[in-house]
């Protein structure tokens, strides 16, 4: 060897770097084999999403659906009642998946390239969350995916639903990834494919972002684009604003002062361009099984209710 002139030295020496570069890529590759597992069977990948390298599919389901709730605010629980903040109903074919992560994958890391991916369908965020911020982990895993496996973490959590148009009609995902305690990570995927009948999405449920003053004067001048698009663009036979308010006071005074801001809310709807449907202000003043005071809106299509 030592007799090797520079060039051929540098030549063998050139020959060995790559041959080392193949080994570490074929050890990325056998790395990843060897903790990756089996999907279901009769599993497949959504045609929408390609899965995160390694991961596997541990929970699938396929079918249609006339009443599948997609949240589009926190998990709460309220007076022993588990339940979403505000949610929206969609009806139509309905495609759930859960993929196991590799070792030592964020779930974030998961989470984050569904939403890339998301990014060509030019999607409407209805809502997202992270970490605390969703609520408890054990109520998305049990009361919204039904699927045991996602309970984890409150602060290792995100979720997300979007909503895009396809040829066929909209098209809902959720997305929500978590780490447990003993380490997995997991990503859940709803997708939920729509019609163009009307009937696909309803009833709407949102609490509305407005507050008052001392004096129950409305001080939010206008409701954000995100929040009022969803009701715009329905096809609703009516829509109810519930106006709660907790106190002390007489229970008539309250349901007079429930009944002022729900009408304010009217109104403000009405400036902002829903006009061709009946609005109903029903003031449940201290009467409602909710612990803070408010005014949800609650929309039903025009073959509901």
């Amino acid at each position: 060897m030592w007799g090797l002139s520079v060039t051929a030295l540098a030549g063998r020496i050139s020959l060995l770097a790559r041959w080392v570069g193949i080994f570490v890529v074929l050890n990325t590759v056998l790395q990843i084999s060897a903790f990756a597992e089996d999907d279901v069977p009769g599993s497949q990948d959504s045609p929408l999403f390609s899965r995160y390298p390694g991961s596997w599919i541990v929970t699938y389901r396929r079918n249609t659906v006339d009443y599948h709730l997609l949240p589009t605010g926190p998990m709460v629980k309220s007076n022993g009642q588990i339940q979403a903040e505000s949610e929206v109903r969609s009806k139509g074919r309905l495609w759930r998946l859960t993929y196991q992560l590799p070792a030592n994958v964020a779930p974030r890391e998961a989470f984050e390239s569904i939403k890339e991916q998301l990014g060509p369908h030019d999607p409407e965020i209805l809502f997202q969350c992270q970490s605390r911020a969703c609520g408890d982990s054990s109520y998305w895993s049990s009361d919204v995916f039904n699927d045991p496996v996602l309970y984890g973490m409150d602060r290792e959590q995100d979720y997300l639903l979007a909503r895009f148009a396809a040829e066929d009609g909209d098209i809902y995902v959720a997305a929500y990834s978590v780490l447990r305690a003993n380490r997995r990570a997991y990503l859940h995927l709803d997708i939920v494919q729509t019609g163009r009948n009307g009937s696909a999405e309803g009833p709407l449920k949102l609490q509305v972002p407005v507050e008052f003053s001392s004096d129950d004067q409305l001080v939010t001048p206008f409701l954000p684009d995100h929040w009022i698009d969803p009701v715009l663009q329905g096809q609703w036979k009516s829509v109810w604003l519930v106006s709660r308010i907790k106190g002390a006071e007489d229970p008539a005074d309250l349901l007079e002062r429930a009944r002022n801001r729900g009408e304010q809310v009217k109104r403000l709807l009405r400036d902002q361009g829903v006009e061709d449907v009946e609005i109903e202000v029903w003031p449940l003043g201290p009467f409602s099984n909710a612990t803070d005071d408010g005014v949800a809106l609650w929309a039903f299509p025009k073959d509901e209710k």
